[in-house]
């Protein structure tokens, strides 16, 4: 038996293929567990995507549910403020046109009365002498007067109505635009969410 004899290089070479086989082999393992891996974390990755949208679009469906809520409430109040302000507005009007009207009852009245005074005046001035002349002359005088305060007051009312009816358009172009400035806002926070949501 010798010993310590070199070995041969055609003896020595199986070893080498078994080697690189084992190497191999864990090299496919690490694969595939590498694999597995990413399949695991793409698909949780996918679920938590896939509930972020379902969220984000509650959340959008919600919040769009609440502004048309406050809108449709807005809408509301609004209509109420000026159907109020109207119906407030017709009763004043018809107030004044009825107040109006009885002014003008009255100044006729005053008119026909007088021309039948001074038609009596005319007919039987030879009876009613110096004094009847003077009083029926103070008379025209009072009367004057009072067509002349009439005249001013329906003068007044008028200016007071056209005030009052500008005051309200002044007030119902305001709430207009109001109105369209919040729903433009919250056209643009929709737009917003939607790109956030993207």
């Amino acid at each position: 038996v010798t010993t310590g004899a070199p070995v041969n290089a055609s003896e020595a070479s199986p070893v080498k293929p078994q080697a690189d086989g084992g190497w191999q082999a864990a090299l496919a393992q690490i694969r595939e567990e590498l694999l597995a891996t990413r399949a695991t974390h793409s698909e949780a990755l996918a679920e938590q995507v896939m509930g972020l949208r379902h969220e984000m679009t509650l959340q959008r469906v919600a919040q769009g549910k609440v502004y048309a809520e406050q809108i449709a409430t807005l809408r509301r109040d609004m209509e109420c403020s000026l159907r109020e302000e109207r119906d407030s507005r017709a009763h004043d009007c018809a107030d004044l046109r009825s107040a109006l009207e009885s002014l003008q009852v009255m100044m006729r009245t005053c008119q026909a009365t007088l021309a039948t005074q001074s038609m009596q005046t005319v007919e039987h001035g030879s009876l009613l002498g110096g004094h009847g002349r003077a009083a029926l002359e103070e008379l025209a005088r009072t009367l004057e007067a009072e067509r002349h305060a009439r005249c001013v007051r329906d003068g007044e009312t008028h200016a007071l109505i056209r005030r009052e009816v500008g005051g309200l358009a002044v007030r119902l172009e305001e709430l207009r635009s109001s109105i369209a400035e919040e729903i433009a806002g919250l056209a643009r926070r929709m737009q917003d969410y939607r790109v956030r949501l993207e």
